[in-house]
């Protein structure tokens, strides 16, 4: 038999823990003269709000009128942003703009329909550490702020099928990142960004299937040479229940964004970069836990995918075909996600 926990203070404490750090100060250098924007948001994992089963995909299933979902997930990402720059070394050097980030979210899911439902991101950034964009342009820069708040979001999901004799679920989204975030610590984008998506689920037995397909719309920022820009998302996961009731359950996920905006460009010493295809992706193991009702814990972890591509031409003619991990796309990354959700059937 499963214990039903009195956890009324968990989403306060979770509240508490994001509250207390200080509000943003704004900065006003998303253009600066050496063409390296600060106003990217390193972390380009957004974490799913809801009854969700993978930290990368949201439930297609409704989360139920006058329900509410709570979760407080942490994740730990080892260089998301490196460069590559110039020096008398013919290789030359790379620079890790953002060495490591851990950030804290709260995630918050309020069904105010049957089939509607409305969901709210909170994310800090505890401790991080790096050159900073500072570091790539000069040697004599300011190491990066160890804390930063990031921006927010704000969305609504519509459960547009729920078939349970098929298994089957179907729901549109729409989340919107404000630019609270304090831009000038690789926290914060320069605009708005609106995310439209689709959240697929399919559930036979034991056997979970997921995926989410979707767009982040937002203003270019440049970026040593590479346009950041709009993207699409795509995300699969995989989740397999172990033992009944929740008990336990293995989950495998990856996500795939790849740049809408082109990049290419001349270097200075002549070299033409073509065909620069820019996709961060990533995979994920991980292990879900209801051990009591009501609460599900789940920790993964996982590195980036070298997809991302890009053709150098020499001044001579010569060309090569570089293959990378993209920009925000972490070496590799730790994730611990709880998730409370009173009243669960």
């Amino acid at each position: 038999m499963r214990v039903r926990p009195r956890l009324p203070l968990i989403p306060g404490v979770a509240a508490l823990s994001i509250a207390v750090t200080p509000a943003p100060a704004r900065a006003d250098g998303c253009e600066p003269p050496s063409g390296v924007s600060p106003c990217i948001d390193a972390n380009s994992l957004w974490l799913a709000p809801g009854e969700a089963h993978f930290f990368s995909i949201a439930p297609a299933r409704p989360l139920g009128n006058r329900r509410a979902a709570f979760g407080f997930g942490t994740s730990f990402l080892d260089r998301p942003v490196r460069l590559h720059a110039a020096s008398p070394d013919p290789e030359g050097r790379f620079i890790n703009v953002v060495r490591y980030a851990l950030d804290s979210t709260l995630l918050l899911s309020i069904g105010v329909m049957p089939r509607l439902e409305l969901n709210a991101t909170l994310a800090n950034l505890r401790v991080q550490s790096g050159s900073g964009v500072e570091g790539y342009t000069s040697q004599n820069g300011p190491p990066l702020s160890p804390t930063a708040v990031r921006d927010p979001r704000l969305g609504a999901g519509f459960s547009l099928i729920d078939d349970r004799r098929l298994g089957f679920a179907a729901k549109p989204r729409l989340e919107f990142s404000l630019p609270l975030g304090e831009q000038d610590k690789l926290a914060g984008e320069a605009s708005f960004v609106a995310a439209p998506s689709l959240a697929l689920e399919l559930k036979r037995g034991r056997l979970l299937l997921g995926s989410e397909i979707g767009l982040r719309l937002r203003e270019v920022s440049d970026f040593a040479g590479t346009r950041l820009g709009s993207q699409a998302t795509i995300a699969l996961g995989a989740g397999f229940d172990v033992l009944d009731r929740g008990l336990l359950a293995v989950l495998a996920e990856g996500w795939l964004m790849p740049s809408l905006a082109s990049s290419d460009h001349d270097l200075p010493d002549g070299t033409k970069v073509r065909d620069v295809l820019l996709a961060p992706a990533e995979w994920q193991f991980s292990v879900r836990s209801e051990l009591v009702e009501s609460l599900a814990l789940q920790l993964g972890g996982g590195t980036a995918l070298p997809l991302s591509s890009e053709r150098r031409i020499a001044p001579d003619g010569s060309s090569e075909t570089e293959h990378f991990a993209g920009i925000t796309a972490a070496r590799f990354r730790v994730n611990l996600v709880v998730r409370y959700v009173p009243g669960k059937t």
